[in-house]
């Protein structure tokens, strides 16, 4: 008897609720969280050599400097602009090694494009006076990953090779202690 009570609810569609995965509220409307103001579903990486790409970054805060900045930067230092700079580079470094511990895309191309701005992002973080130990901090965040060992002896060895990092027991200790 209760078979045919119930008859009627498989031809009702399923719905899938969203939830907004930040504060796990149930008004999402638009692919944003009504709450808390998430988007769902936004895309942080962009596309290569695109307008999120390290290179519109660099280019951005070129555009904010004169030519004699450019030329002298010890004569025409603005901290204010290299400590935003810095912000921006670091938030796009995180957003890359997310991009590489995750699985979410196996375009070889991208892949490579994505990699080549990575070690130039941190080439860059280096050269503007960014510690070993500050971005051995952002990789250390990623252990958990099964990538994280591969990622992290390719960011060691690339900074050995250019020269901007010595053999450091301590922090080749704090990359692969776990």
């Amino acid at each position: 008897m209760e078979v045919a009570h119930t008859q009627f609810l498989q031809d009702i569609p399923e719905r899938i609720i969203l939830r907004c995965p930040k504060c796990k509220s149930i008004y999402v409307d638009d692919g944003e969280c009504e709450s808390c103001g998430f988007r769902l579903g936004l895309d942080r990486l962009g596309d290569p050599l695109g307008e999120r790409s390290y290179y519109a970054i660099s280019e951005s805060y070129l555009k904010e400097h004169s030519v004699f900045g450019i030329e002298l930067p010890q004569l025409f230092y603005s901290k204010r602009k290299k400590d935003k700079y810095l912000r921006q580079l670091n938030f796009r470094f995180t957003i890359l090694l997310d991009y590489f511990l995750s699985d979410r895309d196996c375009n070889q191309v991208r892949r490579r494009v994505f990699w080549s701005e990575l070690k130039t992002i941190t080439w860059k973080m280096v050269q503007l006076g960014v510690s070993h130990n500050g971005i051995a901090d952002q990789v250390e965040k990623h252990q958990g990953h099964t990538e994280y060992r591969i990622v992290a002896s390719e960011i060691i060895n690339y900074l050995m090779d250019c020269g901007q990092m010595q053999l450091d027991k301590d922090l080749l200790g704090r990359f692969f202690s776990y």
